[in-house]
């Protein structure tokens, strides 16, 4: 009786956890409900809209930074917690990462946005190290689906709600209420998270869990987000080959080639533009031309590593270099206003110079060995492995999954807490 009576307890604990965490980041994030009005009529920031935005700051999402900021050290200093440690070289980098973008405050130009961008960051970071230390592997597994499946249902049905819906236009793409590669990436972890529930769940939902995992990827397919969509299936193939035994992964590798084979035969010399249209993902034809330049981030990177020239063992301050003060400048040379690097290397490199850059691949490296050897050990942390895998292939040309405040970059980190600072051996 004592123990349903806990088990009762328990559940209705993680509830209020997993309400708690989707409210916050309700508001930091933030979800709009018109995202597909504008995603439909084509309306683009300019410079100036551009400079507004990063110089303000809602109330609201100031607010919830809070509260998120007391959970964390409320549940960190808590009695009866479990031990938190530094696990190896991964928690030392993560650890150094993260003094060294306290630090970057020093440097930066312009110190109040940048002292900005680091308390948001930081105060992510303590909420995953946070959540990490006081979840099991399943519990740590539903938060994530929670997360992921709420976000992603209501940005569909709100999408639908507004009759905007149309997966036949090719110029049409579902971004429900955020940017369609953002929804993109939280549809892929749904379909990683649920794959990864099926062996810890009770039997009785692997059925529906399957299709859960369909679900996650006809969502992501009509966001049309090529990286996100490249990042899952090597997130999924990653999930495969550490759960697959040497005899499958030969007759798959058999079936992979023998069908790029037949794909050749049958469009000739026509091959590669069938890869082009494989690649944008039906998308418009406008599309296909940006492909060369990565819909433009090539410019962008060449522009912003030009500033990076001036200061390149510290950089601007941590994520700051697209700032109020030089956006305009980078926009020009660009040729197009954009509020972040698109690619977490560049922003390490001109936010935190090369040494920033060399603590964040070698945190990557190391988060994605730790996860292939904890997979191997037991197989309930595959999951670890394919995020990790996930959010190292998306990095390049995103730079939001590692400096904002938003739900896939919460999960990544929460993971590498996970990893890094707390006893794996705990319970599953």
């Amino acid at each position: 009786m004592n123990s349903a009576i806990q088990h009762d307890r328990f559940s209705k604990l993680n509830l209020l956890l997993y309400l708690f965490i989707i409210i916050i980041f309700w508001l930091t994030t933030p979800f709009q409900f018109d995202q597909p009005i504008k995603v439909r009529d084509g309306t683009v920031m300019g410079n100036l809209s551009v400079v507004e935005k990063l110089q303000g700051g809602k109330t609201s999402r100031q607010i919830a930074l809070v509260c998120l900021g007391v959970f964390a050290v409320a549940s960190l200093v808590r009695p009866n917690r479990n031990r938190l440690r530094i696990n190896g070289a991964l928690g030392w980098f993560v650890t150094l990462y993260a003094l060294w973008i306290l630090y970057s405050i020093v440097w930066a130009p312009d110190k109040v946005f940048t002292a900005k961008r680091i308390i948001t960051f930081v105060i992510m970071l303590i909420s995953c190290v946070a959540i990490a230390e006081r979840s099991r592997l399943l519990e740590l597994y539903c938060l994530v689906f929670f997360l992921t499946f709420v976000a992603v249902t209501l940005g569909l049905g709100n999408e639908i709600r507004l009759g905007t819906f149309n997966p036949p236009d090719p110029y049409w793409r579902l971004s429900g209420m955020v940017h369609a590669i953002h929804l993109g990436w939280l549809a892929g972890l749904l379909s990683l998270s649920s794959m990864a529930m099926m062996d810890l769940a009770s039997p009785k939902y692997k059925k529906i869990l399957w299709c859960v995992v369909f679900y996650g990827l006809l969502v992501l397919f009509w966001t049309k987000s090529r990286m996100a969509l490249a990042a899952c299936v090597i997130g999924i193939m990653t999930f495969y080959y550490l759960r697959t035994s040497l005899h499958n992964k030969a007759i798959t590798f058999s079936y992979v080639v023998a069908l790029l084979c037949l794909l050749v035969l049958y469009y000739g010399s026509d091959i590669s533009n069938m890869l082009i249209s494989v690649f944008t993902l039906g998308r418009a034809e406008g599309t296909k031309e940006t492909v060369g330049s990565l819909s433009g981030r090539t410019f962008l990177w060449s522009a912003c590593l030009e500033f990076a020239a001036d200061k390149p063992l510290v950089g601007y301050g941590f994520n700051s270099l697209l700032g109020p003060a030089n956006i305009e400048a980078i926009a020009d040379i660009a040729g197009w206003p954009a509020n972040s690097t698109h690619s977490a290397f560049v922003d390490s490199i001109v936010g935190l110079g090369y040494i920033g850059f060399t603590m964040l691949v070698s945190i990557f490296i190391l988060s994605l060995k730790k996860g292939f050897r904890l997979a191997r050990i037991n197989s309930n942390y595959t999951f670890f492995a394919s995020v990790m895998a996930w959010w190292f292939f998306n990095s390049f040309l995103e730079t939001d999954l590692v400096t904002r405040a938003n739900i896939p970059s919460f999960i990544a980190w929460l993971v590498v807490a996970r990893m890094a600072f707390v006893d794996n051996r705990k319970t599953i």
